[in-house]
Order: structure tokens, then C-alpha cells, then sequence
């Protein structure tokens, strides 16, 4: 089983060693999970092998208490898999009054239980809540995440290696380690963004006033800004410039299918579903397909509600 088990250095860490251990026999999981019943909070990931087919099989399972270390189990073998879908789903994912988290939550809950799961949260979700003034990233990554609060680069070459195959080697354990860690950092970092104000003690308006007064001098910067914009790409794009100063002249290609070809791809390519290949209906479409197609796509859809927010124009 490559390096013995059992406490080991975590290396990457701008020095840090974090401690990980390497569980690869069904006492010792039974062990793990009568002490993650006592917990109040668990950070989890997972490894899964043969991901890309449509038989895909949970090789490790990850997992950080608030104190550490971080936990990789080996859950391919028969006797683990026994353990994890007997006791470890019933005992510790399915417990509501233990609080989960994982970077991509619904990813983790295929793996581990399905609609069985409980109190399973997500730091992507948890990221997306806020505003890109109090969070500027365009990705939400574990990786960008990472790389915004710690300034750290991960290497994730190993992220697609074959995680079916025995022995693992002690590179694939300390990466399947780093990411329940980084999670937990993460999350302590979420936590810390401090939420907006609570409007009903702020004077509206005072910000009806100061939001009008920015109005004026906001609309001129952006008139001067589209001139300098139009004049720069219309020079760059008649000089053959692709590149001038910070501006960027780039080509866009955009491609388009009809619904079952798009279809036929996914199943053909990603038989695993591991990747999120969404179509966004909009109203529109909706109505064109019919009066009940909403009763129909409920089951497979994803439904978010979101809202149109404008404040007061600027005077002409």
C-alpha cells in the first residue's frame, strides 16, 4: 500500500508541516468514526476512480476535524467499502447534528449517500453569497481561493491521476490530505469576511443622497472611458495591435448545437456526469415549449431565483 500507515508529513506548506493519517483497515475506520460521531464540525473530500466512465467508484475518503489531523481513508477495497456504506454514511453523513463542509458539496454527497445526507454545506456556496466587493474573484475555485487568502499556488496535476490503481504512492496521499485542509482554511477565511450592515439601522436617506451625488461624476468618468475605449480598439483593430499598453484585442468564437447533439455529446464523452453541462432556459423558451414544461424539467433542474435590482439614474 505504498508508505506505511499512519502519521506523516504533509509537505507545500511555505514550511508548515500538517499532520495526515493513512487508514487502510476496517478496525481503525470503525475506530475514526466513533470519534467523528463527536464532532461538531467535519471537513470532507473525496478521490474517486474511474471518474470519466460510467461506473465510477469512490477510492478515498478525506476527512479534517476542527483539531486534525487529516484522515485519508482507502475505501475501495470490499471490506472499507463495507465499513463506509454501513457505518460511516449512516452514523456520520446522514447525522444532522454534525455540520459537513466540502469545497463542492453536491459532488461529495453522490459518493457519500445521496439523499440520505445531512447538514452537508458548501464553500463554493458559501463564496458565492458574497458580493465581489467583499470577495474579487472571478473564480471560486479551492485553487483561486487558495491562491487569494494564502497566496499559495496548488499543484493539482495529480487531481485527474488514476486513483483505481494499488499502491498509491505517498505524492497521492498527501494531495487527497491537502485538499480537506485547505478547506478548512478556506472556510475559517469565509468566515472572517465581515457581512454588509443591517439596512434597517442605516438612514435611507442619507444613502439616497450620497448614491445621487456619486451619480454625476461617475456618469462623465464613464463617457470619458468609452471614448478612450472606442478610440484604442478602433486603432488597434486597423493596425493588426493585439497588444497596447494593458489593452487586450481578442477573438471570440462562439459554438452552437442543436439540443440532441449537445445531448449525444455528454453521454458519449462524460458518462460519469462529472462535469455540469447546463442549459439555461430562459422565459422565453420556457413558454415556447409549452404551458407545463416547468412540471416536467422540476425533477431534473436546477431552480434559482434571483432578482432585478436598479438604483435612481443619473440627470441628463
Amino acid at each position: 500500500m505504498g508508505a506505511p500507515c499512519g502519521p506523516g508529513p504533509l509537505g507545500g506548506w511555505g514550511g508548515q508541516l500538517v499532520a495526515y493519517e493513512r487508514i487502510v483497515r476496517p478496525e481503525k475506520f470503525r475506530a475514526a468514526i466513533a470519534a467523528w460521531r463527536q464532532e461538531p464540525q467535519l471537513w470532507i473530500d473525496t478521490e474517486v476512480a474511474d471518474w470519466s466512465t460510467p461506473s465510477p467508484r469512490l477510492s478515498l475518503l478525506q476527512v479534517r476535524t476542527a483539531t486534525g489531523p487529516n484522515v485519508v481513508v482507502d475505501v475501495l477495497e470490499g471490506s472499507m467499502r463495507q465499513v463506509l456504506h454501513e457505518e460511516f454514511i449512516p452514523q456520520v453523513m446522514a447525522n444532522d447534528q454534525i455540520e459537513k463542509w466540502a469545497h463542492y458539496a453536491r459532488y461529495e454527497r453522490r459518493f457519500l449517500g445521496q439523499n440520505r445526507v445531512a447538514n452537508l454545506k458548501c464553500t463554493f456556496e458559501k463564496a458565492r453569497t458574497f458580493p465581489y466587493y467583499r470577495l474579487p474573484l472571478r473564480s471560486l475555485s479551492l485553487a483561486a481561493l487558495v491562491k487569494h487568502f494564502f497566496g499559495k499556488e496548488l499543484d493539482k496535476t495529480l487531481q485527474h491521476a488514476d486513483w483505481g490503481r494499488r499502491p498509491l504512492c505517498d505524492a497521492h496521499i498527501e494531495y487527497a490530505a491537502s485538499d480537506t485542509e485547505w478547506c478548512y482554511k478556506v472556510y475559517h477565511k469565509l468566515q472572517a469576511i465581515r457581512e454588509p450592515p443591517d439596512p434597517a439601522k442605516d438612514d435611507p436617506s442619507r444613502i439616497r443622497d450620497r448614491y445621487n451625488e456619486l451619480l454625476v461624476p461617475l456618469k462623465e468618468a464613464q463617457i470619458v472611458r468609452t471614448g478612450i475605449r472606442d478610440a484604442v480598439k478602433e486603432f488597434m483593430t486597423g493596425s493588426g495591435v493585439r497588444r497596447l499598453s494593458r489593452f487586450i484585442l481578442e477573438t471570440r468564437t462562439t459554438y452552437s448545437t442543436d439540443l440532441r447533439t449537445f445531448i449525444e455529446f455528454a453521454l458519449t464523452h462524460d458518462p460519469g456526469a462529472r462535469f455540469d453541462l447546463g442549459i439555461n432556459l430562459s422565459t422565453r423558451q420556457r413558454s415556447e415549449l409549452g404551458p407545463d414544461v416547468e412540471e416536467w424539467i422540476r425533477p431534473f433542474a436546477e431552480i434559482r431565483s434571483s432578482q432585478t435590482f436598479r438604483g435612481p439614474r443619473a440627470p441628463r
